[in-house]
């Protein structure tokens, strides 16, 4: 099995900023959302005929592991190459697409949603020109 895999994780983040009450600056903790884009393959390793795959967004490659798809449910756990830290990702089908989130050690949790796209082996290959 080959899969496409692309989708956006959140997480709300608190900053700081400068508010005024009755004449005076004051802190204020602001709860903002950021967002990641993600993209990457979910194949089977041809050694352990496990599922295996990997992702890449703006802080980097990630490896996948644990990867369970059923038709109601896709989870995977992901660590990026350059961190000891483990994140685990939980999806449900909403019509078209994959709901969720993940929960990590260093990330805390947040949500998220996806594509999964099964394709053909010939997707991957160079076409004829």
């Amino acid at each position: 099995m080959l899969y496409l895999v692309h989708g956006i994780f959140f997480q709300l983040q608190p900053t700081l900023g400068l508010g005024a009450r009755e004449g005076d600056l004051v802190v204020v903790v602001n709860h903002d959302t950021m967002y990641s884009l993600f993209s990457g393959i979910i194949f089977t390793d041809p050694e352990s005929r496990m599922l295996t795959g990997q992702l890449r967004d703006e802080y980097g490659e990630s490896k996948l592991y644990d990867i369970e798809i059923t038709d109601e449910e896709f989870a995977f756990t992901k660590k990026y190459l350059d961190r000891r830290d483990l994140i685990r990702y939980r999806f449900r089908r909403e019509g078209g697409q994959w709901v969720g989130g993940y929960e990590g050690t260093e990330v805390l949790t947040g949500t998220a949603r996806c594509h999964l796209i099964e394709e053909r082996p010939e997707f991957f290959q160079s076409p004829a020109t």
